[in-house]
């Protein structure tokens, strides 16, 4: 994994904490400035007298819409508006499930001028009868605290009953949204709410003791006990409640160990190993091919670079293959078994380009050159890829795949499941943006289980580090004068260095070298020169 990739899943990590850190202070972004205050007078032959007091900012028109919904056989009369400090016009009309008023502010009396970019209070009342439900052994109030589709930033209920709280149960379904309850007197119960994001309820239940009342003419009856069924159906959407809070909760964790997994991965399998300096390694450390020593430590075993069809041509030279005649040409030998299929597609290269049984370097096609270098270099990285179990395994290729497999159902089930969940709470926002945040991590990982490199195997780290440092033997002049290469070796190391892309700091240490040991080596020299030969043909590639 490169450093674009882990710096890309960091990214993804950060937005993840500032969506978290969103979720908690997004419910009011979408809310409108609404301040409500609302007494609800439950009387003793059932009906029951509402004011609402609504405080509005009113920006770019002066109208305002209150729906009001009816349950089945509810009723709604005597109502009227207040508007403190305005003038207003208002209209009533039916909806399919209530009643919708809709009221005009203006600040002058002949309302001609609208009431715009000002706070202004709207006071409702109105009386509904059957909102009281009689049962054999208890009434049952139900009161819709809120129920609009917007949203509301404090809001305050005082519900008075016919008599005194005694006997009374109370519930407000969220419990979430409710910041105190209180009975303030005998009979009047305050409750203070949070803020309530839009197109959210919130609703009030009562359980009051039947002797309050003193008719039933504008309540609903029904002739069954319901006390205990009430009581068990709230214990219920508690139960309900604590359940959905547990399983957002473990759906956001799930998503935060989900979303790290892939860092795990990289810095567990997928960082390059370091290189150990403290050992010097004058000797050249195995005997394996220049190409293969290019792709596993100059190309990570990755890829293979020109370096390395440099280094093959030279080491078919020192081979006997390739003979140069002059710095003009040079003739291909007899090739026999021992040559390695890459070895033998640049001799067959080269006997193409031939003109009388030899190649002339000037005349060799570059159209045709840059055709043959990239098909090879494929086709030998191919070759070469299968001596290389020892050094590398696939392990995090493999977990990203299953990463993004399992995540993928994980997100599809999570997504669909907590969205599901009813009753509502505030813990679901969290867990959607948790979730969804894993889909571009999906993504990613998908890509990476074919892009990524393998990881190092024990004998691959050494091995590799074994070459490095002779890598550093070859870039440092003091260690090359303080421990001097074996001039036996001497066109393995120009080889190696030009396969390790290190040959211009090789050669310029053993100028220096050379040059104070008052030494010549006519080799040396000759096959530096056909590097320089090659790498000025084919410079541009």
């Amino acid at each position: 994994m490169n450093k674009k990739t882990v710096t890309a899943l960091k990214i993804l990590t950060i937005i993840f904490f500032i969506l978290m850190l969103l979720s908690f202070s997004s419910a009011n972004d979408d809310k409108d400035n609404v301040f409500v205050k609302k007494i609800v007078s439950i009387q003793e032959d059932g009906c029951v007298n509402i004011t609402e007091d609504f405080n509005y900012t009113l920006r770019l028109h002066p109208n305002i819409y209150r729906n009001i919904q009816l349950d089945d056989n509810q009723e709604i009369s005597n109502i009227s508006i207040e508007t403190p400090g305005f003038y207003n016009n208002y209209n009533i009309s039916n909806t399919s499930n209530g009643v919708q008023i809709h009221v005009s502010l203006y600040s002058d009396a002949e309302k001609t001028k609208p009431v715009v970019n000002q706070s202004a209070n709207v006071i409702y009342h109105y009386k509904k009868t059957r909102a009281i439900t009689m049962y054999n052994d208890v009434a049952e109030f139900k009161y819709d605290a809120w129920d609009m589709d917007s949203g509301v930033v404090r809001m305050t209920t005082y519900i008075q009953l016919p008599k005194n709280h005694e006997n009374v149960e109370f519930w407000t379904n969220p419990s979430y949204y409710v910041s105190s309850n209180i009975w303030i007197t005998h009979n009047t119960l305050q409750t203070r709410f949070r803020s309530i994001e839009a197109n959210k309820t919130a609703q009030q239940i009562l359980i009051i003791p039947k002797s309050q009342f003193n008719t039933t003419i504008n309540a609903n009856v029904v002739n069954i006990d319901a006390k205990n069924s009430i009581e068990d159906n709230q214990e219920k959407y508690e139960d309900n409640l604590n359940y959905n809070y547990m399983v957002t909760y473990i759906t956001c964790v799930l998503s935060i160990i989900l979303l790290l997994t892939p860092l795990g991965i990289y810095y567990k399998y997928n960082r390059q190993p370091k290189t150990s300096n403290n050992k010097i390694i004058q000797k050249i450390p195995s005997n394996d091919s220049p190409l293969f020593i290019n792709n596993i430590i100059h190309g990570n075993g990755n890829y293979v670079t020109i370096d390395g069809f440099y280094a093959t041509v030279v080491d078919l030279v020192d081979k006997k293959y390739i003979e140069f005649i002059d710095d003009t040409a040079f003739k291909i030998n007899n090739k026999d078994s021992h040559l390695l299929d890459y070895e033998i597609d640049i001799l067959n290269f080269f006997i193409n380009q031939k003109n009388k049984n030899q190649v002339i370097i000037d005349k060799i096609d570059e159209v045709s050159f840059n055709k043959f270098i990239s098909k090879w270099m494929k086709k030998s990285y191919e070759s070469i890829y299968r001596n290389k179990m020892d050094f590398f395994q696939n392990t995090s290729q493999k977990l990203y795949k299953i990463y993004s497999i399992i995540t993928s159902i994980y997100v599809i089930g999570a997504l669909y499941y907590v969205l599901s969940l009813q009753p509502d709470v505030p813990t679901i926002n969290w867990a959607f943006r948790a979730t969804i945040i894993l889909i571009p991590v999906i993504i990613l990982t998908a890509v990476l289980s074919y892009k990524v490199p393998r990881q190092w195997t024990n004998y691959g780290i050494k091995y590799y580090n074994n070459w490095k440092n002779f890598e550093l033997y070859l870039t440092d002049y003091n260690l090359i004068k303080q421990y001097p290469p074996d001039m036996n070796q001497i066109n393995k190391y120009i080889i190696y260095s030009i396969a390790l892309g290190d040959i211009r700091t090789f050669n310029r240490n053993m100028e220096l070298y050379f040059k104070y040991n008052t030494m010549e080596n006519i080799e040396y020299g000759k096959y530096i020169k056909l590097y320089s030969i090659l790498s000025s043909k084919f410079k541009n590639i």
